[in-house]
């Protein structure tokens, strides 16, 4: 299965994953809202899913920028046939950590880069692995979209982490 990826804010990552080949296909960013349009008839492809925003709190204006960003998202990427799955970023989080059998405590981008890599095996981020699309520290928006797929691959019983039989 493919998964479509989103981290929705003032810059929107997306990365779309190969569930059953554990494998990142292609990953990349884009200004709000903008889709492109070849990424658009991508999703047509994919199953789509978003990292929802809870906030808590005071709100700062990049949190209400997310959410404002994730709801337009979601009205042009679904539709009653093709809903897009919406996980919060704390289910992103919890979900990647039990994946992980707790060996890492999934609080943080760099924890959750470090639970990505643990799952997907060694050498994941080398030429040629599952990964290294995005191992540049400059994907940060692209690994958090990762991240949301791989969360719903897991949730939804699609993957299987390296080494398992």
């Amino acid at each position: 299965m493919i998964v479509l990826g989103l981290d929705p804010g003032i810059t929107t990552g997306w990365a779309i994953y190969d569930c059953a080949h554990r494998h990142c296909i292609a990953g990349g960013e884009f200004p709000g809202h903008s889709i492109p349009n070849d990424l658009a008839d991508r999703s047509q492809l994919c199953v789509n899913v978003i990292e929802r925003l809870r906030p808590h709190g005071a709100s700062y204006p990049q949190v209400v920028e997310a959410a404002y960003v994730c709801g337009r998202l979601v009205g042009m990427l679904g539709d009653e046939r093709r809903p897009v799955h919406e996980l919060r970023r704390d289910d992103v989080r919890r979900e990647l950590q039990i994946a992980t059998h707790g060996a890492i405590q999934v609080a943080d981008d760099t924890t959750v880069w470090a639970a990505l890599r643990l799952l997907h095996g060694d050498g994941c981020t080398r030429q040629g692995g599952p990964l290294h699309l995005l191992k540049s520290s400059e994907a940060g928006h692209q690994r958090a979209a990762l991240a949301v797929a791989v969360a719903w691959c897991i949730r939804e019983r699609l993957f299987v982490p390296a080494g398992a039989a």
